[in-house]
């Protein structure tokens, strides 16, 4: 694995005995980090800021598709700040969405 060759650990890498997860278990810890992190923001009275709102629609659609693992890698990089260099003017401007909006759509994906 290469969370292994590197020498690193990978907090998205859970495996019981021989195996990895099944797909019901990703989809489960998924849910329970999606809903962790909103409630994280919604107790500190926080504003999503336009890389949170990116990062954590982002895990939403992976999940949909199933990627569970790579929602939930999302969902960490979203707690991350901005690399430097991918900071980038948007050609539009407007307000990131709001944690009930963001909510709502969590609650639709089940």
């Amino acid at each position: 694995m290469y969370g292994e060759h590197q020498q690193t650990s990978n907090d998205n890498a859970c495996y019981f005995g021989d195996g990895e997860l099944s797909r019901a278990d990703q989809k489960d810890r998924f849910v329970v980090r999606f809903e962790s992190e909103l409630q994280r923001l919604d107790d500190a009275g926080h504003t999503l800021t336009s890389w949170e709102e990116e990062n954590l629609m982002g895990a939403l659609g992976a999940a949909s598709l199933g990627e569970h693992d790579l929602a939930c890698g999302m969902i960490e990089s979203s707690k991350r700040s901005p690399p430097g260099s991918s900071i980038h003017q948007r050609a539009f401007h407007r307000q990131p969405m709001s944690l009930g909006a963001l909510r709502r759509r969590f609650e639709r994906l089940g």
